[in-house]
């Protein structure tokens, strides 16, 4: 059956309360994948924090054991890491409509700057260096910290930026084809508009119709991951390039409607995440 563009009638209907209510348990116990993200760089950083210290560069081989340098170079470079991760999340909350690179560049002078004094007090704190060279030493300790973010860290960001944008691109290509193979076969070669989850199935919508398919639906969401598609509440999704063009430059309410006159609603707390997700889209 074709969808028909109609608010409130035929296949594109809004969902009921009830559906809606019933189906937000579904992914609410899911693990995010930038949370997943964070804790794999925070392995990684210890890893490498722990093999700088069992080198013990700058003179740390001979000043320390082995146990104390590992615990030394973990602590040096975990708390500019975790201050940069703290950062980059207070900046996601308050500026939402920036995109990571904007954000990452604006909040470099401030790592840099209470990165360095952290550093210098540790060091002092550990009696690697005297109090009273710490306002010479912090001069200098800023413009190391600054140049090392903008001429090394912000351009490496740019780059896996770059390569993880066309990774996400084939590979949500891929997972999409992969999705489409649980859909009846007139409905593989349209378009995919939204899903949205229905207790243990999910309703996918697409141009030529919708139809329900047995899938958890955080498990639909996650195989989605790098389709240009964002999540507006627990038990919806959206794929954004099925977003009516005026709702671009039009105040975010409680729904977005779609090309095809489906009206899917956003939670409170989803939309600063879809407002972003839709300007990001239409700066291609």
């Amino acid at each position: 059956m074709k969808a028909q563009n109609t608010s409130g009638r035929g296949l594109f209907r809004q969902w009921s309360a009830l559906t809606t209510g019933a189906a937000q348990a579904v992914s609410g116990r899911q693990v995010s994948g930038s949370a997943q993200r964070l804790v794999l760089q925070g392995v990684f950083v210890v890893l490498l924090a722990l093999g700088i210290g069992h080198a013990g560069p700058y003179g740390t081989y001979e000043a320390m054991p082995v146990l104390q340098r590992m615990l030394y170079w973990t602590a040096i470079i975990m708390l500019p890491w975790a201050l940069f991760q703290a950062l980059l999340a207070f900046g996601r909350r308050m500026l939402p409509n920036l995109s990571p690179l904007q954000l990452t560049a604006l909040i470099m002078p401030a790592f840099a700057i209470v990165g360095s004094a952290v550093t210098l007090v540790f060091n002092i704190a550990l009696g690697q260096m005297s109090a009273a060279r710490f306002l010479s030493d912090w001069s200098m300790s800023i413009a190391v910290w600054l140049g090392f973010s903008f001429l090394i860290i912000l351009p490496l960001q740019i780059i896996g930026a770059t390569l993880a944008r066309e990774q996400r691109q084939t590979g949500g290509a891929a997972m999409l084809d992969f999705l489409k193979q649980k859909l009846p076969v007139h409905l593989r070669a349209a378009d995919l508009i939204a899903m949205g989850a229905e207790d243990h199935y999910v309703r996918v919508f697409t141009s030529d119709g919708d139809t329900l398919i047995h899938m958890r639906f955080g498990d639909a969401v996650s195989a989605l991951e790098g389709y240009n598609g964002v999540q507006t509440q627990r038990s919806w999704w959206i794929a954004l390039d099925q977003v009516e063009a005026d709702t671009f430059n039009s105040r975010l309410g409680e729904h977005i409607t779609m090309v095809s006159g489906l009206k899917v609603p956003v939670s409170r707390r989803k939309r600063a995440s879809v407002r972003s997700a839709l300007k990001a889209f239409s700066n291609g």
